[in-house]
């Protein structure tokens, strides 16, 4: 109800800053097709999703599941905008998954061993995990996230390679429209918010923005399907933020160095050509046949 009507004005004007609004003028209708549904998909019915099987199953059961949205743009990359998979990225999208993997498993073996020594094991009864539904949501969210990156990569062919920056801004315009035909058919009263969280909401639709900005821009210089891999590690700076802001009650320790350093070899991986890759040592004949490979 905030953070996606407050990037409307701040996309435009970051549309003006770059020169692109000639270009919507320009865009045939597939290009505001696939940006609109990008907004909508990502925005809409992807933040729902997420924010819902949180609410049913709790983020640790939902974020292997939403983890899965990586390999969803990875395939429909390769289907629809004719990307390659090569070793060298299929390696670096591995880790960037695996890494967040190896603190959640050591944050849950730390709550259990915490509950057990404290005799507070009951507590955790109070909550009771809905797994139909909170799957059922996870999934969806999944399907949205791994499907926008796709949408914005055809909007984006559409128009000839140029304005993904407009393109943001007609999936944000898509997304609040979206989002005002919701609150029509909803009970005003449901959507109260005191000024204090309106101004949090605030707060985090304008860094919602920068995020989807420099995820526009990106889009637009590299592949989707590596882009969205890259995006994996926000859930290594979220534990990082969070650490900074109340470290009294989040973990940090040899785990997530281990799960930083993980994350990052495979960002590195993704971000270096083959060819790169093969120029920095005398690598043995299989590794260099190997490192070639490219499907499809």
């Amino acid at each position: 109800m905030v953070t996606v009507p407050l990037g409307v004005p701040l996309f435009a004007v970051l549309v003006a800053i770059v020169g692109e609004w000639r270009l919507l003028g320009n865009f045939p209708l597939d290009a505001y097709a696939w940006f609109a549904a990008a907004g909508i998909v990502h925005f809409v019915i992807g933040r729902y999703g997420n924010y819902a099987s949180a609410g049913a199953i709790g983020t640790n059961l939902a974020a292997p599941i939403l983890q899965s949205e990586v390999i969803i743009t990875l395939v429909l990359a390769m289907l629809l905008l004719g990307e390659s998979l090569t070793p060298l990225r299929a390696f670096g999208i591995a880790l960037i998954m695996i890494g967040p993997g190896l603190i959640g498993v050591r944050e849950d073996g730390k709550k259990e061993a915490d509950a057990a020594v404290n005799g507070t094991a009951q507590t955790k009864a109070g909550f009771q995990p809905r797994y139909a539904e909170g799957y059922a949501y996870a999934v969806l969210a999944a399907v949205a996230y791994g499907c926008s990156p796709i949408f914005i990569g055809l909007g984006l062919k559409a128009a000839g390679g140029a304005g993904v920056i407009a393109g943001g801004l007609v999936s944000y315009v898509a997304a609040t429209l979206a989002v005002g035909v919701i609150l029509l058919m909803v009970p005003k009263s449901t959507f109260r918010l005191d000024r204090t969280a309106l101004g949090w909401f605030a707060f985090a639709g304008l860094f919602a923005f920068l995020s989807q900005a420099f995820r526009y821009a990106a889009m637009g210089l590299a592949p989707v399907s590596v882009v969205t891999a890259l995006q994996r590690l926000s859930s290594l700076f979220r534990i990082y933020f969070g650490w900074i802001i109340n470290r009294e009650h989040e973990v940090f320790d040899r785990s997530v160095i281990l799960a930083t350093v993980v994350s990052m070899v495979g960002a590195i991986a993704l971000s270096i050509s083959t060819e790169l890759f093969l120029s920095l040592a005398d690598w043995p004949d299989w590794l260099v046949r190997l490192a070639k490979l490219k499907w499809p």
